[in-house]
């Protein structure tokens, strides 16, 4: 992205605009890929479609990001409401108040993802113009369904709003024709990403604009979780990664429903089907969850961390998280002589954005787990 939406930016103008931030850093890196099956007379167009619908999307955040009010984002209600304070700040864990006034903003900005892909889905490229074609029954399927959004009056202005990208539509008998002046070619590839089959990644690849996502065969990675992630944390999740494939684990790489400001990377490993680490990655954050599955583990190893490892073992307990809810699931549990109140589904302790030493201690407390099971 160019000056003033950037991958190290650390403020912003308000918390709206740093969600469009975080979705617009989200975009994978561009990967030009050729539909297989297709005619070779078409291929030249899908490639320049690709690009178009891709530098459209980057263009689109940054306009989006420096021009809120034209997209109809909210940007003052929330922060005002906040006072500066954390979500994790607010005296109830549940804030309604938070969580609505996050909604409106959230909302608008996944409405133009959400616009875009539908007419993409249910759209046809018309070959001489290169420009998507629509029978007004399916828009008006469309703009029913994205009434979760917006009001129905409001949508036309919201779509109208994308004419400052090139974008427009005109009506033609009973038809509804897409164009954009700027990126004339860009359904090529808006279609591609919105009609993809592949099950699993389809609507992830998307939303990163990853055009690897039209393969059916098509598996994300762990470097594409990582592309996001600072060097520092990056290195820790890499040194974390090839631990974890030493001892056997298997990752698996959860799909994304948005890629909005509380959205993140969720990998999950496993070993012999059992839960044994996930990482969360974010653009300035890494979370790591080391799985022990039931509570008697969890107090057995802190047994044994206790009688042989005490610095190991104070680390342990310290990263176990207190649960002060009434919930059923709620467990008091003993730690080599020490108790904590903990959510007995969980069973797993927490690392938040963890330094060299920290990476150690995961290491060593995964290796004596594993072998004393």
């Amino acid at each position: 992205m160019n000056a003033g939406i950037d991958k190290n930016q650390l403020k912003f103008p308000s918390t709206a605009q740093k969600s469009i931030w975080h979705t617009s850093q989200f975009m994978s890196p561009f990967y030009e890929i050729d539909p297989p099956g297709v005619n070779d007379n078409l291929i030249g167009f899908i490639r320049k479609g690709e690009k178009e619908f891709y530098q459209f999307m980057k263009d689109l955040y940054l306009h989006m990001y420096h021009n809120t009010e034209n997209y109809y984002i909210p940007t003052t209600d929330y922060d005002t409401y906040m006072k500066g304070r954390k979500r994790h700040e607010l005296p109830h864990k549940n804030d309604s108040r938070e969580c609505t006034l996050r909604n409106r903003f959230q909302h608008a900005i996944k409405f133009y993802q959400d616009f875009l892909y539908e007419i993409g889905r249910h759209g046809d490229i018309d070959r001489e113009s290169s420009r998507l074609i629509l029978s007004e029954d399916k828009f008006a399927d469309i703009r029913q369904r994205l009434k979760t959004h917006k009001k129905s009056c409001e949508i036309y202005s919201y779509i109208n709003a994308l004419n400052s990208t090139g974008f427009g539509y005109k009506k033609q008998d009973d038809m509804i024709c897409f164009f954009n002046k700027k990126y004339p070619g860009m359904f090529h590839g808006l279609s591609l990403l919105a009609k993809s089959r592949n099950k699993k990644y389809g609507y992830t690849c998307f939303l990163l604009s990853d055009y690897r996502g039209i393969l059916n065969s098509f598996e994300l990675g762990f470097n594409d979780t990582v592309f996001i992630l600072n060097n520092n944390y990056k290195k820790t999740a890499s040194e974390l990664h090839g631990y974890m494939k030493q001892i056997g684990a298997k990752l698996k790489i959860k799909p994304m429903r948005h890629t909005l400001l509380t959205s993140f990377w969720k990998l999950q490993y496993t070993k012999n089907v059992k839960a044994v680490c996930s990482m969360h990655i974010d653009i300035n954050k890494l979370n790591i969850f080391l799985n022990f599955n039931r509570t008697k583990n969890i107090s057995n190893m802190g047994y044994l961390l206790k009688k042989s490892y005490s610095e190991l073992y104070d680390w342990f307990y310290d990263h176990m998280k207190t649960m002060e809810c009434s919930c059923k699931n709620n467990r008091n549990v003993d730690f080599g002589g020490k108790r904590k109140r903990i959510c007995g589904l969980m069973n797993r302790i927490e690392i938040y954005n963890p330094g060299t030493e920290d990476l150690e201690k995961i290491k060593n407390v995964l290796t004596l787990y594993h072998s004393w099971k």
